[in-house]
């Protein structure tokens, strides 16, 4: 049966895509040239550079040995100090701790502000500022003490005796004055308590302190100190 021309059309096409004879079975070059894996291969190089380094060390002069030395001491050195100036890899927790305080809000975001938390209205009830208890009144010194009466009562009317006669109220006039006016009267001592020393102030007779303190007063605004 005479083949078609659509026949011969698909024969050809067939014969384009699917090679035949030779041409099927042939390798890429560098797949052809492959060595097979060897494990062992950067082991036996290692051990046979060792075998000739050694070889060419026995061959060696003291000095070039020397010079060998040395020149490995430099390099372990030099490692060493690179090592040490080898910057620390930082810390990764530091890093976020850092970044997330320094973050700031996306642009176009604002933050809402946290809604306030509704008060019961016995908590909006301001509270009262506890009542303060009333200070205890000073109670009067009971202690029985020895005191000068007449002294008590030249200290009492000194200042005012300074005023009426013009005489200097100064600390050191003040203070002439009232020992010179202690020194003329006679002391009277009473054993009493501090709460009635002003009863008695008021009861006793004025008239030998109130000379003492004229006389002593006239004397020091006569010649004064100062």
């Amino acid at each position: 049966m005479a083949k078609t021309k659509k026949d011969i059309n698909k024969q050809a096409m067939f014969s384009k895509i699917m090679p035949s004879g030779d041409s099927a079975h042939t390798v890429a070059p560098n797949v052809k040239n492959m060595q097979p894996f060897d494990p062992y291969e950067d082991e036996r190089d290692k051990k046979s550079a060792e075998v000739k380094a050694e070889l060419e060390r026995q061959h060696m002069t003291p000095e070039q040995l020397e010079a060998e030395k040395k020149a490995e001491e430099e390099r372990l050195k030099a490692e060493q100090e690179a090592k040490e100036q080898k910057p620390e890899a930082p810390d990764v927790e530091e890093i976020i701790n850092t970044y997330s305080k320094d973050a700031k809000p996306a642009e176009g975001k604002e933050q809402k502000p946290e809604p306030e938390k509704e008060t019961k209205p016995e908590e909006k009830e301001e509270k009262k500022p506890a009542d303060k208890k009333p200070e205890p009144a000073p109670q009067p010194d009971t202690a029985v003490k020895v005191i000068n009466i007449h002294e008590r009562m030249v200290a009492k009317r000194i200042e005012g005796a300074l005023k009426k006669f013009g005489c200097c109220s100064c600390t050191l006039c003040r203070n002439d004055a009232m020992a010179m006016a202690l020194n003329t009267v006679s002391p009277k001592y009473i054993v009493t308590t501090e709460a009635d020393v002003e009863a008695l102030l008021k009861n006793e007779d004025p008239a030998e302190v109130t000379q003492a303190i004229s006389k002593a007063i006239l004397h020091v605004k006569a010649n004064p100190r100062h």
